[in-house]
């Protein structure tokens, strides 16, 4: 597990619409059982998203996008595969996550 890491969402609930989680979490924090992960929705189920809070990404040849709103901690057994990093991107998340918990 890596911070930046995609993760498919084994979820049968919530796969449809989003169907990967980015990992979050500093790779300092790796004994833990939890991970810290943004969901990644499909832009297609999505009316409007802010190019900073929402940034898109193409994975697996599919338009997703961050939603940092929905935030979430939970057990690393009940992530998927991993199947790309984007660490790449790690400045772009960061950017949306100081955003959402930015004070103003």
């Amino acid at each position: 597990m890596a911070q930046y890491d995609v993760r498919k969402n084994p979820s049968r609930q919530t796969g449809q619409d989003i169907p990967y989680l980015i990992e979050v979490q500093s790779d300092a924090l790796d004994m833990s059982r939890r991970r810290v992960v943004v969901p990644l929705v499909r832009r297609s189920a999505l009316r409007r998203v802010d190019q900073i809070l929402n940034p898109a990404f193409e994975i697996q040849d599919e338009i997703l996008v961050l939603m940092p709103l929905d935030i979430a901690a939970i057990p690393e057994t009940a992530l998927g595969e991993t199947v790309i990093s984007v660490k790449a991107e790690g400045d772009r998340i960061i950017g949306a996550l100081d955003l959402l918990l930015a004070r103003i």
